[in-house]
């Protein structure tokens, strides 16, 4: 205590430090200090010369060498070697602020005082990080704050150290206070300086007593751990983030931090055009850390209060901006393992360690041996009785359902609901084409009520809107100078027409449901309206039909179907009857639909129209008759009011360019306005999407076969899509044609209801109208999705993920619990087979590891697994001290489903069912490793949760 005291803030207990022990002379004046030190040590040092009269090459810098970032230990050795008759002090960081590089203070210590120098240490970032030994390594004096690792918060008082050895030297010139005085003494008010022995003596002021405070209730903390238990976790948690980071983005960073010389800091340099986007993701995430211009990240897992989930958590922020793709399907993974295995859900294949292509006798083989070890008949001790009965249950429970046939259907196709459902049907099954019928039914209707819980009824709105006069400079222009002679609407922007329609869905039997719409329209004063009802059919989830017929005129009803064809290709048909009385021929549409690769599709569509004729079969169609004469009769009266539609045959490609983009072409051939068109789309994520299409049209009266066609159109589109929530979904599109005009639509869809707003901004091909028209939205919606809808879809992730995680916490203790129940339960008859296994060479289990299996690696590189493993003095222990332990050690467990100097586990469960298993990383891949002995040689292998595993086998030796 005598050698520590606290007072001030760090740069002002360096100043008066240096006041006592730097002491030029004309020898020996300068101060070695890195060239890369924290800019207050720099200033401090740097008028500490200026007050002395010294010239600037007082301040003597180490500098790492040419393409280094960090200084090396013998460089620094050799430039006190070289310039040490001339230094009088030596102050450097403990810890490099930057690089976070832990300097060797006591080779340096030791090297610089055999050269005559004092030797200072600024420990601003090893306070509270690292072990340090400022005593036996016999520093001079050091100086540190203690907001950083110490917690005591921004401004918190500052720690110094004088060494015992001028405890009691008065002559030591320091800048005196009153505080520093013999407490004895002090109030005597004599003037006669009597300083308290130690690092009390320079002390000036009374201690603040807030900020001591702050730092008191840090201290009672720290009081509970030791140092080394500390830097055990730290190694942990900053190995962990190391190996997380190289990974996922090795490409794009280098760390800087010495492996062999770091505290908790990690230094990251990332690509410059990386910085910024992944600096601002992991703020938004809830990540706090420090970012150095222009391209320097620093993050330090603090062992005192971070976990290794919280690791976790900012790392997949290192590769780019957030990928919320990848998140979200990590949430729906977590769901559906909560909702599979939940409290009392089990893996009856994985309880009893078969396959689940396992026969009868496999099943009972395994069964007889788990009963050995876990029939409540076998232990005689009470307590060991009762462990052994919750064990027992599973695995009796598992047999029963794994024997019978009718049980082992249902439950391989619904899991436990169909075991439920087998019971409560009984007898009434009676064959197992019967019971596969059911359950296929039971999954259909589940799935169909999933459905109908979203989508009972649809409705689409559309408001047609003109405002040429309103956006149109050149319309208004025109329409003010001929303002007597054409009638303008009375008000510059108005509702040209609206379209409603609105749907309901009621389900008749498991294959078969009904829609009825009711639609209406309005433009200038005329309304039309129908009702339609729609007959949906799926026999299969290969093929699907579906017929529309109107209640009211023009009755035009239509049959759509969808065939799902082997290699890959599915074919719809649509076909489209415009009179009831057959008189005109039906309108068929066909696409064919072919996979021509993982990632490229084709689509060929042929369109018939309903202007043809077979024979004599609709040669006397409205559409299909001459327009002037038939028969060299008039056929006026014989016109009727029929939709036509065109021929024609489309070929369209669908291919992504690179990961976020799409492209599409697509060319019709029709005889009225054939078409090419490409569009691309790039999604900067899953909900943002920005996309172009460039179409040219042909004009209505060009012919293939004509001698020269005409472009009827030449359009150009511009549409921004984002989803606002899981629910809700907006688009805004902008088009501009040379013969078509500039428009605008929006569009706003939640669930199955929808409201359209196309906007004609003018008839003419105005560029900047269109511009205007896309700048606007595309600006808006970026900010509206980076600002507030992204970070929101963030937040509801990271949310869900916690509330699944904590629910998962409540259950951890029970499944730790019956995971140790079993293993003390088989703990005798494990240790008697290992010695024995140890005795003549057999299979002996050294250490097995389960669950998020520290670093995530693959069998490939087992190795570094274990290299990681044994940086700890102790993993056992540093593992299960560990507040958020990702791994559970299965040594005993898995030894004891040896059997004949043979370890099988089948393929296909999650191997936390195992006797003596449980998750201890819920949501995340787990993986199990294990190091074992046969023949006297070292084994290894690492295998993922699913997969199968077998030892003793010979690839697995590293001997």
């Amino acid at each position: 205590p005598i050698e520590v005291g606290v007072m001030n803030t760090l740069t002002v207990n360096l100043h008066l430090m240096l006041a006592a022990f730097y002491k030029p002379t004309a020898k020996r004046f300068k101060v070695l200090i890195e060239s890369k030190a924290f800019p207050s040590d720099h200033y401090a040092i740097e008028s500490q010369i200026q007050w002395h009269k010294l010239p600037s090459d007082a301040m003597l810098l180490a500098t790492p060498r040419d393409g280094e970032l960090t200084l090396r230990t013998s460089d620094i050795l050799e430039l006190i070697e070289r310039e040490g008759d001339t230094i009088a002090v030596v102050v450097l960081s403990g810890i490099q602020y930057y690089t976070g590089q832990v300097f060797e203070m006591e080779k340096i210590t030791a090297a610089a005082q055999a050269k005559g120098c004092v030797v200072g240490w600024d420990l601003a970032h090893a306070a509270g990080n690292i072990p340090v030994k400022l005593h036996d390594w016999n520093v001079d004096f050091a100086c540190w704050c203690t907001y950083k690792y110490m917690n005591s918060g921004p401004g918190g008082i500052s720690g110094f150290f004088v060494h015992e050895r001028y405890a009691h030297d008065s002559s030591l010139p320091r800048l005196l206070g009153w505080w520093a005085h013999d407490e004895k003494s002090r109030f005597e008010m004599t003037n006669s300086f009597v300083p308290n022995a130690g690092a009390a003596g320079f002390e000036i002021s009374n201690t603040p007593i807030i900020t001591a405070a702050t730092l008191l209730g840090s201290l009672e903390v720290f009081e509970q751990t030791t140092m080394d238990d500390l830097r055990a976790k730290s190694v942990l948690l900053t190995t962990y983030l190391e190996y997380l980071l190289s990974k996922r983005a090795g490409d794009h960073l280098q760390i800087i931090t010495p492996r062999e010389h770091r505290g908790a800091q990690l230094s990251l340099l990332f690509d410059m055009d990386k910085f910024e986007p992944v600096f601002k993701a992991l703020m938004n995430a809830g990540v706090i850390c420090d970012e150095r211009k222009p391209n320097c990240i620093r993050i330090a897992p603090v062992p005192l209060y971070n976990t290794f989930g919280d690791v976790w958590k900012c790392t997949p922020m290192s590769t780019q901006d957030w990928d919320e793709a990848r998140e979200e399907e990590r949430l729906r993974d977590m769901e559906r393992e909560w909702e599979l295995h939940g409290e009392d859900s089990t893996d009856y294949y994985t309880a009893l360690n078969v396959s689940r292509t396992a026969s009868a006798e496999e099943i009972r083989n395994a069964y007889k041996h788990l009963s050995r070890i876990f029939h409540p008949d076998k232990h005689h001790d009470p307590q060991r009785r009762e462990w052994a009965q919750r064990q027992f249950h599973n695995i009796n429970h598992a047999y029963e359902v794994l024997t019978d046939s009718r049980s082992r259907d249902a439950y391989d196709q619904l899991g436990d609901r169909g075991v439920e459902l087998s019971k409560a049907l009984g007898f009434k099954v009676q064959s197992p084409r019967d019971l596969q019928d059911l359950f296929e039914r039971e999954a259909r209707r589940l799935r169909m009520e999933e459905i109908e819980r979203w989508a009972q009824s649809k409705s689409d709105i559309t408001i047609a809107v003109n405002s040429t006069l309103a956006t149109s400079p050149i319309c208004r222009m025109i329409a003010e100078r001929h303002a007597d002679k054409v009638k303008l609407p009375s008000e510059q922007v108005y509702v040209d027409s609206v379209f409603m329609k609105h749907s309901f869905i009621a389900g008749l039997t498991d294959n078969l449901s009904a829609h009825i719409t009711g639609q209406m329209f309005s433009s200038r004063g005329h309304i039309s309206k129908n009702v339609i009802g729609t007959l949906n059919y799926s026999s299969s989830s290969v093929q699907k039909l579906s017929l529309s017929i109107p209640i009211l005129p023009p009755h035009t009803f239509t049959v759509k179907s969808e065939h799902t064809l082997p290699f890959e290709t599915t074919v719809s048909t649509h076909i489209e009857q415009h009179t009831l009385d057959f008189s005109t021929p039906p309108a068929i549409h066909v696409d064919i639909n072919r996979s021509l690769s993982k990632f490229t599709t084709l689509v060929l569509g042929i369109h018939t129209g309903n202007q043809y004729a077979l024979g004599s079969l609709w040669e006397n169609s409205p559409l299909t008759v001459n327009r002037s004469t038939v028969a060299g009769q008039d056929t006026t009266t014989r016109k009727r009011k029929v939709k036509s539609a065109p021929s024609g045959v489309s070929l369209s490609i669908i291919s992504p360019s690179t990961r976020r983009g799409i492209y599409a072409l697509n060319a019709t051939a029709a005889k009225k306005a054939p078409s090419l068109k490409g569009s691309y789309s790039y999604k900067f994520d899953k909900h943002f999407l920005i996309s172009t299409e460039v179409e040219l049209v042909g004009n209505d009266a060009w012919q293939p076969s004509g001698s020269g066609g005409r472009l009827g159109d030449a359009r150009i589109a511009f549409t921004v899509f984002s989803e606002i929530n899981r629910l809700t979904t907006f688009s805004w599109r902008v088009g501009l044609g040379s013969s078509s005009g500039v428009y605008m639509i929006l569009n706003l869809t939640r669930l199955e209801h929808s409201i359209q707003v196309p906007v004609i901004l003018t008839p003419l091909p105005e560029i900047i109208v269109a511009l205007c028209a896309a700048a606007v939205p595309l600006t808006t919606m970026l900010g509206l999705h980076y600002g507030i809808f992204r970070p929101r879809h963030h937040r509801r992730i990271q949310r869900r993920m916690d509330e699944l995680k904590n629910e998962q916490r409540y259950q951890l203790h029970q499944k730790k619990r019956n995971a140790d129940e079993a293993m003390r339960l088989v703990k005798d008859a494990v240790e008697r087979s290992r010695k024995n296994a140890q005795a003549t060479d057999g299979l002996f289990i050294e250490n097995a590891y389960y669950g998020d299996l520290p670093f995530d690696i693959t069998a490939e590189n087992s190795n570094a697994l274990l290299a990681a493993l044994n940086r700890a003095q102790d993993t056992r222990t540093a593992l299960s001290a560990a507040d958020e332990p990702r791994v559970c050690d299965v040594t005993f467990a898995l030894h004891g489903l040896i059997s004949d100097n043979q370890l099988v586990i089948a393929q296909g469960g999650s191997k936390r069912f195992l006797p003596g298993f449980y998750d201890p990383a819920f949501g995340v891949p787990k993986s199990l490793f294990v190091r074992y002995r046969f023949g006297g040689k070292l084994h290894e292998v690492i295998v993922n949760d699913s997969q199968a595993l077998a030892i003793p086998m010979r690839v697995h030796c590293l001997e």
